[in-house]
Formats: C-alpha cells, sequence, structure tokens
C-alpha cells in the first residue's frame, strides 16, 4: 500500500467517522449526512482498490479509471454550483422581502423612520 493510500484512507474514514457522529448527534441532516458518507466511502474504496475505477469505466466506455473520477468530481463541483447558487439566490430574495417589510414598518412610526430598526 503507497503513502497516498494509507493518507487517503485515513482521511476518508476519519472524515466519515465525524459525518456518521454529527448526524447521530443531530448536527447534520440525515440525508445529506448520508450523502457524503457515500461519497466518502466510494473514494475511500477507489483509493484502496484503483482497479474498480477501471472496470467501471470500461463499462462506461471511459479509457482510464482516473479520467472517470475526474468527470464524476467536476460533475458534482458543477451540481454543488448550482446548488449554492440556489440557495443564495433565494436568501437575497429573503432578504429583500425582509428589507421591504421592515422599511414599510419604520415608515408608518412617527419621528424617526430608522427607529424600528434599531429597536
Amino acid at each position: 500500500m503507497s503513502i497516498f493510500q494509507v493518507l487517503g484512507l485515513g482521511i476518508t474514514g476519519v472524515t466519515a467517522t465525524l459525518l456518521v457522529i454529527g448526524a447521530l448527534r443531530r448536527r447534520l441532516a440525515p440525508l445529506p449526512a448520508a450523502f457524503w458518507i457515500m461519497v466518502f466511502s466510494a473514494a475511500a474504496v477507489a483509493i484502496a482498490a484503483p482497479e474498480i475505477t477501471v472496470l467501471i469505466a470500461n463499462v462506461l466506455g471511459i479509457s482510464r479509471g482516473a479520467d472517470l473520477v475526474f468527470y464524476c468530481a467536476i460533475l458534482a463541483m458543477l451540481f454543488g454550483f448550482l446548488r449554492v447558487q440556489i440557495q443564495i439566490r433565494r436568501l437575497d430574495q429573503s432578504i429583500t422581502v425582509l428589507t421591504r417589510e421592515l422599511a414599510l414598518h419604520g415608515a408608518g412610526q412617527k419621528g424617526n423612520p430608522g427607529r424600528a430598526i434599531a429597536e
């Protein structure tokens, strides 16, 4: 076993363990925790037995296992970026609604219109 395999398996093992503990203590939602546990478990399998990625890649019509891992990583990052973009958009809309409500609430009060926000 190479140094990379030892380090990679150690990192994936510790990370998966922390995810399990976080899910059991309810610090992480169960579905995302399960997803990430599966991702790190798959990474551990690919690190421990890289020939498996070659077999799966060949079935999918990809010549090398490393290419399969690379393509999967790119797709996962694109999906992650899309989810973050959607989340940011929702937060932006929520902040806009909240700001409008606070401005309207402050405008209806006598005196300083910004007083409602400071209170």
